[in-house]
């Protein structure tokens, strides 16, 4: 029998039960439908993240304090001789609430060299105004989410306009100065050290002078000449100061993460193929069944010299088709289903991060060789649910199954 014979003849059986081949199919469906939802969702975060992460610049150390111990002005010197570190970028950071057109917001505030703030951020523009000054202390940059609230109605910031901004010293104590909005800066998005689009960005001595803090630092941010030297200058760092400083790297976080996020993905991809297993029970189970409803007609086929290989490929061929009609409509479905379920799922959180936070934003990632796979997964499971009872069918005696009832 042609092999253009026996598709036609499968696709006829499969057609002739129709709910019976949908209903087993759509396991198939199922199963490969959450195959490319769970991994594309997974690659699409932490895709969203390792972006968000580099935005920083790859080349970027951030230098901590640990519990007990502080970092001073004095301490900047011996950092930049480290070998490696193109320049030092210390910042403050600290909460403080906006009074503006009689309501009030609380934000966290970043004292930083505004020019030094395009070393830490590459990229980073203003949407409109201008940069502070390094020893302004009565001007600050806005980011994009404060200047432009989801409720539109909530607040109004525009350049010029005046602010009373109440910085929260210590043990309590509130020092309120009334500050000009100087520039509003251009949505970025990056999570490190901070985000850009949801704090107030005033000069570093400003900070230091307003929250009290007598020229001690929050953190220090090390950018390196080349981030193939981020490790050697991590390395000097901790040899240095050891315990007393906590030392975060991007390149090393996005490494990490590409690493976890592999692992993840390969996790759920393993739980989402328990439903193809499962799929593929019902597939033998409802192939078994054909076999016996036809009987008589394998009997007859045999009597008129069909060939234990041609029956067997009769039946093969049908729970082949539905893995792979099952596989194909599967990935369809789950592709657009990633879509609906991503933002569903994310489109109203918020990351924080330092105080800070932004919307997330995943577009899932569908790779050739994750669709490929949840495709030969599909049409694999089809198969080999498929070899026992074609291999029932095939060692049937002519005589007795043309007896059959």
């Amino acid at each position: 029998m042609k092999f253009k014979d026996t598709v036609l003849l499968a696709l006829s059986a499969l057609r002739y039960r129709k709910l019976r081949t949908t209903l087993t199919m759509l396991g198939v469906i199922i199963g490969t439908s959450l195959v490319i939802i769970l991994t594309s969702q997974t690659a699409g975060l932490s895709q969203y993240f390792v972006t968000q992460v580099s935005k920083t610049g790859l080349n970027s150390i951030f230098v901590m304090p640990a519990r007990g111990h502080r970092i001073s002005a004095y301490d900047i010197p011996s950092f930049s001789m480290i070998s490696g570190v193109k320049v030092v970028v210390p910042i403050i950071r600290g909460p403080v609430t906006l009074s503006i057109s009689g309501k009030t917001v609380n934000v966290i505030v970043t004292g930083i060299d505004s020019n030094l703030l395009t070393e830490v951020f590459p990229g980073l523009e203003l949407a409109e105004g201008v940069m502070p000054g390094k020893y302004d202390f009565a001007s600050l940059l806005v980011g994009a989410n404060i200047a432009n609230p989801i409720e539109e109605d909530e607040y109004q910031l525009t350049v010029g306009q005046t602010v009373n901004v109440a910085f929260r010293r210590a043990q309590g104590k509130f020092y309120v100065t009334a500050m000009i909005v100087m520039g509003i800066l251009e949505s970025y998005g990056s999570i490190m050290p901070f985000s850009v689009d949801d704090t107030v960005v005033i000069s570093l001595e400003a900070a230091d002078s307003l929250f009290n803090k007598r020229h001690y630092y929050d953190a220090l941010i090390l950018i390196a000449e080349d981030v193939s030297l981020v490790d050697q200058i991590i390395e000097s760092v901790n040899d240095i100061y050891g315990q007393n400083v906590r030392v975060i790297a991007p390149s090393q976080i996005v490494e990490t993460m590409n690493r976890i996020s592999s692992q993840i993905s390969t996790f759920l991809g393993l739980i989402a193929a328990v439903s193809l297993i499962v799929a593929s029970i019902g597939i033998a189970n409802i192939m078994y069944i054909s076999v016996i409803e036809r009987t008589r007609l394998i009997g007859l086929l045999k009597a008129l010299g069909a060939t234990e290989l041609t029956i067997m490929m009769l039946f093969m061929m049908e729970s082949t088709l539905i893995g792979l009609i099952g596989g194909a409509i599967g990935i369809a479905t789950g592709i657009a289903l990633s879509y609906v379920i991503g933002p569903y799922i994310f489109g109203f959180t918020r990351a924080p991060f330092m105080g800070g936070g932004m919307a997330i934003e995943i577009t899932p990632v569908f790779s050739f060789d994750l669709i490929v796979t949840a495709f030969l997964i599909a049409v694999l499971s089809g198969v080999i649910a498929g070899i026992y009872p074609a291999r029932k069918a095939a060692k049937l005696d002519p005589v007795v199954a043309l007896r059959q009832e």
